[in-house]
């Protein structure tokens, strides 16, 4: 499981994710902020399509 489905996981359940890559080198920065960003992208538009969204907010 990559890091970006693992947090797909904690926010699923309705969990904040705090992930702090403030003092990391940039190139590890860069990589998980790609691989974060394009995993909930692409989890939150397969959703979309399959009308799967839900509205969570009260």
């Amino acid at each position: 499981m990559t890091v970006g489905e693992e947090i797909i996981n904690i926010l699923e359940n309705g969990t904040t994710v705090i992930l702090d890559l403030g003092n990391a080198n940039p190139e590890v920065r860069n990589y998980y902020s790609e691989e974060i960003t394009s995993a909930l992208f692409y989890h939150q538009e397969d959703k979309f399509t399959k009308r799967k969204l839900e509205n969570k907010c009260s």
